[in-house]
C-alpha cells in the first residue's frame, strides 16, 4: 500500500515525538507506544524501521551542517584576526617593504584558501563570469564614496597591486 507524502510526514512526526521522549526505545516498544496514543497508529515493525532510518539520516545531516558550519566559522574568525593583523603591517609606515610585500601574500593566500574552503564545503557555487548582487552592492558602496575617497582606495589597491608585481619580479 502506498502512503502519501503528507500521511508520512505524519508518521515520521509521530515516532520523532516518541524517540525524542525515549531516544532507547526498540522498534518493538516504539510500536506499542504509537498503539497507545490517543490517536493510535497501526504501523508495520518493518514500515516503522525504514522511518527511523530517515529520522536518523536525517539528524546526521543536520549535525553534519551544524558542525561544518561551526568550524567554518571558526576558521572564518580566525582568518579575520589575521586580516587585521596584516592590514596593520600593511598600512604602517614603519614596516619595511619587505614585510609588506609579505603581508600582502598573506593577505591574498587567506582570502583564497576561506574562498576554496568555503565552496569545498557547499556555500555557493562559482559563478565564472557573471557579477553576484553582493558584489554589485559592493561596487556601488564604492561608486557612493566622495570622488576623493574612491581615488585614495583605488590608489592603494594599485600600490598593493604594484607591491606584489615587483615582488614576484625579484623572486624569478
Amino acid at each position: 500500500m502506498r502512503v502519501s507524502k503528507e500521511r508520512q510526514l505524519t508518521y515520521i512526526s509521530q515516532i520523532r515525538r516518541a524517540l525524542a521522549m525515549n531516544p532507547y526505545l526498540s522498534l518493538r516498544e516504539l510500536q506499542e507506544a504509537l498503539l497507545n496514543k490517543e490517536y493510535p497508529l497501526k504501523l508495520g515493525i518493518h514500515y516503522i524501521n525504514k522511518l527511523v532510518k530517515k529520522i536518523h539520516k536525517e539528524q546526521a545531516e543536520r549535525m553534519n551542517y551544524y558542525t561544518l558550519n561551526k568550524t567554518l566559522a571558526i576558521f572564518q574568525d580566525e582568518i579575520n584576526e589575521l586580516k587585521k593583523r596584516l592590514w596593520i603591517i600593511i598600512i604602517s609606515p614603519l614596516s619595511s617593504d619587505q614585510s609588506k610585500i609579505s603581508a600582502i601574500r598573506e593577505l591574498r593566500i587567506s582570502s583564497i584558501i576561506l574562498f576554496d574552503k568555503m565552496f569545498e564545503s557547499g556555500i555557493f557555487e562559482k559563478k565564472l563570469g557573471e557579477i553576484s548582487t553582493k558584489d554589485q552592492k559592493i561596487i556601488n558602496e564604492i561608486d557612493k564614496l566622495p570622488k576623493d575617497e574612491r581615488i585614495k582606495y583605488f590608489k592603494k589597491l594599485a600600490q598593493a597591486k604594484n607591491i606584489i608585481i615587483e615582488y614576484e619580479r625579484k623572486l624569478r
